[in-house]
């Protein structure tokens, strides 16, 4: 029989869906949260050790969705009493069950440990939801667990906690560094004059069977342009002219969205002549509509490490 909190989760997702088709637009970064902090595990020693948790779930103005799960730690100590948070794994459990399982190793980062899965169902290829089920929502109050190598090269608890009560509200962006695109400036007349938007870079590193692995990106996203319409992502190469990369559809409520990742096996544009996002740092960005000489949001991307 289905647990009482999983038909009410069901319920206001269904809720939240039909909502979503006539929500403002500036309503669409808002989704159902839940975030929750980690708590040191007393006999673990890692007084200073801080977490917390992120998951969500959003129905945007088309009817697709986008789910994720963040766990983020900082200030773990290893066996040796440093901060580093190489070797920490994510345990976790469904919803009433006691044994936990590893389900990750966290991407490290400047002493930091990061867990991020997204599942977007306007992508083909996607990340794999924490223990197998396909929305996030079925792991209300589920047991989370950060552990770390001891002397032994055993895991042991650090940081505990458990996914909390899903409310309406904001959603964080991922992990990254970000920068604002900005319109023309007076006296130009841009396309689109309530157009508003960031451009992102993120670059994390993980390790995989003993192997260190970069997990790298880029996303821009904008809202206030014309709806159902395409749009031309330029960006500028090495030589300092901008290159058209590639084209983006906006939905009906004129949001757009044009991202590259490299765990999806994506790489960047060849246009623009970089082989890591570290090169992209001061780099002109445009959005343009497609047949627009002038364009409608730029800006410069943000440094990332």
């Amino acid at each position: 029989m289905r647990r009482p909190h999983a038909a009410l989760a069901a319920a206001v997702v269904a809720v939240l869906a039909a909502a979503a088709l006539v929500a403002p637009a500036d309503a669409k970064t808002e989704g159902l949260v839940a975030r929750t902090r980690l708590h040191p595990v007393p006999t673990a020693g890692q007084f200073g050790a801080t977490g917390g948790i992120q998951a969500y779930f959003r129905v945007r103005g088309d009817g697709s969705s986008v789910q994720g799960f963040r766990v983020w730690v900082d200030g773990v100590l290893d066996a040796d009493g440093f901060e580093d948070a190489t070797g920490a794994t994510l345990w976790m459990a469904k919803p009433g069950d006691v044994e936990l399982e590893q389900v990750a190793e966290l991407a490290t980062f400047e002493g930091m440990g990061v867990y991020e899965v997204t599942v977007d169902s306007n992508r083909d290829v996607n990340d794999t939801l924490p223990l197998g089920v396909t929305r996030i929502l079925d792991l209300l109050r589920a047991p989370v667990e950060v552990r770390v190598p001891n002397a032994d090269l055993e895991d042991v608890a650090a940081l505990s906690g458990s996914i909390g009560v899903f409310r309406f509200r904001a959603v964080d962006s991922p992990r990254g560094r970000r920068s604002a695109l900005r319109r023309p400036p007076e006296p130009a007349v841009p396309p689109d004059a309530d157009a508003q938007g960031l451009v992102q870079l993120w670059r994390l590193r993980r390790r995989e069977a003993g192997e260190v692995i970069v997990e790298s990106g880029m996303g821009l996203i904008a809202r206030g342009l014309s709806p159902d319409a395409e749009y031309e992502v330029w960006i500028e190469d090495e030589a300092g002219d901008l290159a058209e990369v590639d084209e983006t559809t906006t939905t009906a409520e004129g949001q757009a969205v044009y991202h590259f990742a490299a765990r999806d096996g994506d790489t960047i544009p060849p246009e623009i002549g970089a082989d890591d996002v570290r090169e992209l740092y001061g780099r002109r960005v445009e959005l343009r509509r497609s047949g627009e000489e002038q364009y409608s949001l730029a800006g410069l991307f943000p440094r990332v490490r």
